[in-house]
């Protein structure tokens, strides 16, 4: 007897109680939630999983921008009018890779390298397809040229091929007898490096010189002067006989 009380009391109490409440279902129509704690998530920016992750190190040059309209046929000019320039030595810098284009719409590039400020500068030597490029360097040709070679570095920032790309200044510059465009830019790479970058352009023979180079901005002082050797070795150039 004394058994049987305490069951018919726990009995009693269930049945007055009722049964504990069930835990609640999903909405219809969507899965209860999971969480996956074998794996963290990436975090924001992380170098393994970034798309980020093969940004130039600040060693690396802006890459270079090729002459616009390389697949606009030249017109009356042979492949000998790009080949023939006599691509200078300067000082400080070292001659890198020499490359030649389908037709003079696109020309020829001649690269440098400038170790000690981790600076590189591509020359172009191209007609953009046009049959007359005057020398003077703020006719609308030639300053059209320019916008349009300035536009596509600003637009590599605005692509997303760099974080940022800003504009510090452009203007026209003299380097011994020769005016050229100039517009000078600050560049920073998906991980955070700063580079320094030049755009510079002037005629030579019916053709545009086209300079674009690129460098650890942490340089700028030293850059400087390496660039100012490169241009007067170039701008002398142009006052020589084409090998061709």
């Amino acid at each position: 007897m004394r058994r049987i009380v305490p069951l018919l009391l726990t009995l009693l109490t269930h049945l007055a109680c009722g049964p504990p409440p069930a835990p609640k279902a999903a909405p219809s129509g969507t899965a209860a939630p999971m969480v996956d704690v074998s794996v963290a998530p990436p975090t924001p920016n992380d170098p393994s999983t970034s798309p980020d992750a093969t940004s130039p190190t600040p060693g690396d040059p802006a890459p270079a921008i090729e002459p616009e309209g390389g697949d606009i046929q030249p017109k009356g000019k042979g492949p000998q009018s790009t080949g023939g320039f006599p691509f200078p030595e300067a000082m400080g810098w070292e001659k890198q890779k020499f490359q030649t284009y389908p037709s003079t719409a696109a020309g020829v590039s001649q690269g440098y390298s400038f170790l000690s400020v981790a600076g590189h500068a591509t020359v172009y030597l191209y007609d953009a397809g046009l049959p007359n490029i005057p020398e003077d360097v703020t006719s609308p040709v030639v300053s059209e040229q320019f916008g349009r070679s300035h536009a596509a570095v600003v637009d590599a920032g605005t692509r997303g091929q760099y974080k940022q790309v800003t504009v510090r200044g452009q203007r026209l510059v003299r380097v011994g007898h020769q005016s050229m465009h100039h517009a000078h830019y600050e560049i920073v790479t998906h991980d955070g490096h700063k580079l320094g970058s030049d755009l510079y352009l002037f005629t030579h023979r019916g053709e545009f010189l086209k300079i674009r180079v690129s460098y650890d901005e942490r340089m700028t002082k030293a850059a400087s002067v390496g660039i100012e050797k490169l241009l007067e070795a170039l701008v002398g150039a142009t006052a020589r006989p084409n090998r061709a």
